[in-house]
């Protein structure tokens, strides 16, 4: 009778996932160093975005920065093109944060090419394996979120 494969195969996903990380923060050095910007200004640039406009305070809150520390930071992503602000079409005492054009433009030319790589992979994908994925990246985001919050409250 042969041995079980899960404790194999748990072990091979554990490992995958610390090599997937490796290389999606080698990527994103890769693109930084492209771009002529730091990691945290690529993370600055991926969270606008992402959400479409951030407020400079909300941004800092998602960078674990300061209001000071971002302010730098958009002044920098702003000189290069990458980022503007703008009124808060609900404040406009306030200012949001968008990627411009040449930003978004630059984020396809770097990530597009993935993109389309990872979408025609997962189209082969029956159902059944894309909602394993999904609850899978969904646990493992929580996890992280979870360890990232003792670490930071210091348990």
């Amino acid at each position: 009778m042969s041995a079980s494969p899960r404790p194999n195969l748990m072990l091979r996903i554990r490992r995958d996932l610390r090599a997937f990380d490796a290389s999606l923060d080698q990527l994103d050095e890769a693109v930084a160093a492209r771009l002529a910007i730091g990691r945290s200004d690529l993370r600055a640039m991926e969270l606008v975005s992402r959400h479409g406009r951030l407020g400079p305070a909300a941004l800092a809150k998602r960078l674990g920065l300061t209001t000071g520390a971002v302010t730098t930071l958009v002044d920098r992503l702003e000189s290069n093109g990458l980022l503007r602000r703008e009124p808060d079409p609900e404040d406009r005492r306030r200012v949001v944060l968008r990627i411009t054009k040449e930003g978004a433009a630059r984020e396809r030319e770097l990530f597009g090419q993935l993109g389309l790589e990872m979408a025609r992979w997962l189209s082969r994908r029956p159902t059944r394996d894309l909602e394993a994925i999904a609850d899978f990246l969904d646990a493992a985001r929580s996890l992280a979120d979870s360890a990232r919050a003792r670490i930071e409250g210091g348990r």
